[in-house]
């Protein structure tokens, strides 16, 4: 019988379900076990629903044993790329596979957070593993969990999951074959990159070809992700939208808020009044320098012109495109396309001890990426060029960086802007733009760093015409369409964004229809302080004008009046509005934890009017949930 033939396939959303898929990919391939035959990592916007689940159940199929890594996202539910899967997994669709006599073996991880929405948590995964089940199926590994919010962190969970999971490996094949065959795919050597000509070399998955700078530079592309204009816009053909402006809405405060319109006037992005647009981020040069530094190259990154090639046999793709019709620099490959800015993960940290020199160093490696993790990486947010600094006895490549390096995701902002506006602006003669409202994350850790958050002070650098690639990510945050429709909305800091788009959507509403009647509707908005509050002249309009029947504000750094102190203060008529008018509530806040405190006070609320416990209010809430009442736009 054949070895193990291993598909993972990953649903992400911010990247760290796709960040565990590639690290196991490249752990296994480096260490080039007997009992694989192959591996690919798969994201499952990239394949068929029924092909992702069928793989194994017919001969020709290659993969043996499927791995699910699955993020939980919003209210439950599957993260974007897995979508069409999932609905296609819990459909009738699925019961003409054979799933009982022919299955491959299953494993699933799943990721969540059980600080956060503990009745949510898991639930992709566990909904996943009960559908085999019902299907005749069943997984033949438990069901992994990595809990962001548990006390070892996310990153440690899915370490000691993955070396129980490896053991699995083994042991399957043992059961099924005592042979050692040589795998499908050799890695590439370095007399296969000698036979390919001058200038070649390989990193153990990939080749690289050097090109002469003088010839090949005006064929660079600009950005890594280039835009193709005959496909549809996505994650993977991300358009390069220009800013217009950049305004910071709080100059009094030590904090900035910045408030930045794209122009969108003919250009293929177009968006609903609620929806986010994912923004790819640029590592800073300052960064990617530090990095230059270290590897000690023979030129500057932005001569180290090259494509990237994988070897005939192999079953991956390239990370990127980089062919001598459009290639690339190594300074746009990482400034543009890896991750170097988040923490690294405890794969990465085995990687870079496989490639330390020093007994010591390599002993303090292991240790940092298992037991020591959570207090020595995690919790100091150390990137991957703190580590290479750290540690000098390491001796990498940029081709093994390229190899090993996580991929640059993007980053998700509300859109504050109205689209009922920009037809109003077009009427006018005005260009159609985007608008986002937020703030850099900056993030004290000692007296020594500053975590700076990758794409927001990215964008708090971008200047007016300044093109980002960015993709429109549609939401379910909608105002209602009867406006008569009674809505409770509670922001915290730029959390207000979406709402500014409301109070413009209702604006142009009324403008074309004076006589439309709104519902009653408030607003709480909680912030440290009144410098901070943004938008206020605009809240306090929509109140004159009948767009917002009234608004709160709270003050938690100078009043010490939380929101939920505002809520309560106001509990019959969010009770009158939630409960006997059948009102839709909207939530929208960056703080951890945000979310379970709105529902918090709601439940507070139900149980001191209707005198009922917490079992009674908890089902309250989840009605409004299985009525569609509740949205939500939070980073919990």
């Amino acid at each position: 019988m054949s070895k193990t033939n291993l598909l993972i396939c990953y649903g992400s959303q911010t990247g760290t379900a796709q960040m565990f898929a590639e690290g196991l990919k490249s752990e296994l391939m480096e260490k080039n076990p007997s009992f694989l035959s192959s591996v690919k990592v798969v994201d499952l916007s990239d394949i068929e629903p029924e092909r992702a689940l069928s793989f194994g159940l017919q001969k020709n199929d290659l993969y043996n044993i499927v791995l699910f890594i699955m993020s939980n996202y919003g209210e439950g539910q599957p993260t974007d790329n897995a979508k069409p899967f999932y609905e296609f997994f819990m459909s009738d669709n699925t019961k003409s596979l054979d799933f009982k006599n022919n299955a491959p073996n299953y494993a699933i991880f799943g990721l969540g957070n059980s600080a956060n929405f503990p009745e949510r948590y898991q639930a992709v995964g566990k909904r996943m593993e009960q559908r085999l089940k019902d299907l005749g199926s069943d997984l033949q590994f438990k069901r992994g969990e990595g809990d962001d919010g548990g006390e070892e962190g996310i990153e440690t969970d899915f370490e000691n999951w993955k070396n129980e999971f490896i053991e699995f490996l083994k042991q399957k094949e043992n059961e099924t074959s005592n042979s050692s065959t040589a795998s499908s795919c050799q890695v590439p050597s370095q007399s296969e990159t000698s036979q390919m000509g001058e200038g070649v070399t390989t990193n153990g998955k990939h080749f690289f070809r050097l090109l002469d700078k003088a010839k090949y530079r005006d064929k660079l592309r600009q950005f890594v992700r280039s835009y193709d204009a005959s496909s549809p816009v996505s994650p993977k053909n991300p358009f390069p939208l220009k800013i217009q402006s950049v305004k910071n809405l709080c100059p009094e405060s030590n904090r900035l808020r910045l408030e930045i319109e794209f122009d969108i006037e003919g250009t293929p992005i177009d968006y609903e009044t609620g929806d986010h647009i994912c923004i790819f981020p640029t590592n800073p040069s300052s960064l990617v320098k530090r990095l230059e530094s270290f590897l000690k190259l023979d030129l500057p990154m932005e001569e180290i012109i090259f494509t990237l090639e994988t070897p005939t046999c192999s079953i991956e793709l390239p990370p990127f495109i980089a062919t001598r019709d459009s290639p690339i620099t190594l300074y746009q490959a990482m400034s543009q396309f890896f991750d170097l800015n988040g923490v690294v993960s405890p794969s990465l940290l085995g990687f870079l001890a496989d490639k330390a020199t020093n007994a010591e160093e390599k002993a303090t490696l292991e240790s940092w990426k298992s037991e020591k993790y959570l207090t020595e990486v995690k919790n100091k947010m150390l990137n991957i060029v703190d580590m290479l600094e750290k540690f000098p006895s390491i001796k990498v490549t940029w081709q093994d960086l390229i190899g090993i390096l996580p991929k640059n995701q993007p980053r998700y902002y509300s859109i504050s802007s109205s689209r009922l506006e920009n037809e109003e602006r077009k009427k006018r003669g005005e260009g159609k733009i985007l608008r986002i409202t937020y703030g850099p994350l900056v993030q004290p850790i000692d007296n020594t760093k500053t975590f700076f958050g990758l794409c927001s002070n990215y964008l708090s650098e971008c200047k007016p015409s300044i093109a980002c690639p960015v993709v429109i990510r549609t939401s379910s945050f909608r105002l209602p369409e009867n406006p008569e429709t009674p809505i409770v909305c509670i922001a915290g800091g730029t959390g207000i964004a979406p709402f500014r788009g409301f109070i413009d959507e209702r604006r142009v509403q009324q403008m074309r229809n004076p006589n439309i009647k709104f519902g009653p509707s408030i607003l709480f908005y909680g912030v440290r302080g009144p410098e901070e509050v943004i938008y206020k002249k605009e809240i306090e309009q929509a109140v004159k004008d009948g767009l917002i029947s009234e608004s709160h504000f709270a003050y938690s750094g100078t009043d010490r009046k939380m929101i939920a102190d505002a809520i309560y203060e106001n509990k019959e008529k969010v009770y009158q509005m939630l409960s006997r008018s059948k009102g839709n509530l909207y939530l929208c806040g960056g703080v951890s934890g945000f979310g379970t405190r709105a529902y918090n006070v709601i439940k507070d609320i139900i149980k001191n009017i209707e005198g009922v416990d917490d079992r009674v209010a908890d089902s309250h809430i989840d009605l409004m949930r299985k009525e569609g009442r509740c949205f939500e736009d939070l980073s919990d």
